[in-house]
């Protein structure tokens, strides 16, 4: 069986465009650590959160992906789980 949030509709993953060039290479996508703090920065007042953070593995089962965001509707519901 699979098993992915994205099947729910309210989970998708990003990309980066570095200099006119697609990066969505996971591993590649890593290399820019400031560019996602800046998307991360700005998720909540849109009502998405980071799905799987930094250092909260043991919390979310799953290792950090910053691309990976999930809807959940309220930017004052996704501040308060952000925060």
């Amino acid at each position: 069986m699979l098993r992915s949030e994205h099947l729910t509709g309210l989970a998708l993953d990003l990309f980066l465009v570095v200099d006119g060039q697609n990066v969505a290479d996971n591993d590649e996508m890593m290399r820019y650590p400031e560019l996602w703090e800046q998307v991360h920065a700005k998720l909540a007042d849109h009502g998405f959160i980071l799905r799987y953070p930094k250092d909260k593995e043991a919390v979310t089962g799953c290792e950090y992906e910053p691309w990976h965001i999930r809807y959940v509707g309220s930017p004052t519901v996704a501040h308060e789980i952000m925060d």
